[in-house]
């Protein structure tokens, strides 16, 4: 079973000294880690997608300490736990959802007052409990969402200089 804690990280002490001395560039690398994890979900490679999904959470994590404009930093960190969540479920894993919950919860509590981290947090509480096949759809509703709405992103090659050998270069070995 995946603990939800940063014991296990994902990120390699190269990429954690990135994330947290260039926010800039660990936005972009938080993207493309998702990115990566989509692609594998979609390949159902399902433990490649774990890697990609728990470094772009500890990187979101980072960046939520750091990062000026906290609703856009706790809706990226939301979004990762969501589809770690989901990718831990179909994968080999057994998670601990309710340690996962508390864990986000936990986390999210200095940026929200409770009702409304509460109403946040129902998106990852449905995934983590709802049953699979209904997850399934919704994800794949998520995805066809984002990828039809428009985007504005621009991934910077160096951010994700390591990328080209897949999740491998970013997670710790």
């Amino acid at each position: 079973m995946i603990k939800p804690t940063y014991k296990n990280q994902f990120l390699c002490s190269k990429h954690r000294a990135l994330v947290l001395h260039n926010p800039a560039q660990s936005r972009q690398l938080c993207l493309k880690l998702r990115a990566m994890g989509r692609g594998y979900i979609t390949e159902r490679r399902w433990d490649d997608a774990v890697s990609a999904y728990g470094a772009a959470l500890e990187t979101a994590d980072i960046l939520l300490s750091h990062d000026d404009y906290n609703k856009q930093a706790t809706e990226r960190y939301l979004r990762c736990a969501i589809e770690l969540s989901y990718t831990l479920r179909k994968s080999r894993h057994n998670p601990d959802m309710n340690a996962i919950i508390h864990l986000v919860q936990q986390r999210l509590t200095p940026y929200y007052a409770p009702a409304p981290l509460q109403t946040m947090l129902v998106p990852l509480i449905d995934i983590a409990f709802s049953p699979l096949a209904e997850v399934d759809d919704w994800i794949e509703m998520l995805f066809i969402l984002d990828n039809t709405a428009p985007h504005t992103h621009h991934y910077s090659n160096t951010a994700g200089h390591c990328l080209n050998d897949g999740v491998t270069a970013i997670v710790a070995h």
